[in-house]
């Protein structure tokens, strides 16, 4: 994949990001799926994804998992 793609796919993940600052809760675990599959498109290519991505990622994985123990039986 040439640099333009993997530019193409910063503004694709740029783009995510401000939908999921605006999305509701489950619109939000949609969009982050969207943009995890971006950031292993990146490394796939051998290049550095924006640590803002990141960020991001693990924020939402870790609310993920949270909701998922409050929905667990006591």
């Amino acid at each position: 994949m040439s640099q333009g793609n993997v530019e193409q796919l910063i503004q694709d993940g740029d783009r995510l990001i401000e939908e999921i600052t605006e999305a509701d809760e489950k619109n939000r675990y949609d969009l982050h799926q969207k943009l995890h599959r971006v950031i292993e498109n990146i490394r796939m290519q051998g290049q550095t994804f924006p640590r803002r991505f990141h960020d991001l990622d693990v924020e939402m994985l870790d609310e993920e998992i949270e909701d998922g123990f409050d929905n667990m039986p006591v």
